[in-house]
């Protein structure tokens, strides 16, 4: 019996995170540096859309964009020769489903 694209893409995330791992660019610590600006409260009578929050509440945002599994599937997939058929649902011709 054939297998399901999904059971193929399974089965290619697995062996393709298995390669990844035994790279060791899995579990890198890296240093990381918090910066920010002084939270300045807003005037209670000129009408900002922050009056309705407590006036010393801070907001903090953390953002992280960092290097996922897929973009290391793309380079090893691409550098082994291969190419994507981006229309395919194929997980062996698109291993990026």
């Amino acid at each position: 019996m054939a297998k399901s694209v999904a059971a193929l893409r399974d089965e290619l995330s697995k062996s393709e995170l298995q390669k990844i791992k035994s790279t060791g660019c899995l579990d890198i610590k890296r240093k990381v540096k918090i910066t920010g600006v002084p939270y300045e409260k807003k005037d209670q009578m000129n009408g900002d859309s922050d009056n309705e929050k407590p006036q010393d509440t801070k907001i903090i945002h953390f953002q992280r964009h960092g290097e996922g599994t897929h973009n290391v599937l793309y380079t090893t997939w691409t550098q082994a020769g291969n190419t994507i058929d981006w229309d395919s649902k194929d997980p062996k011709c698109n291993p990026l489903l």
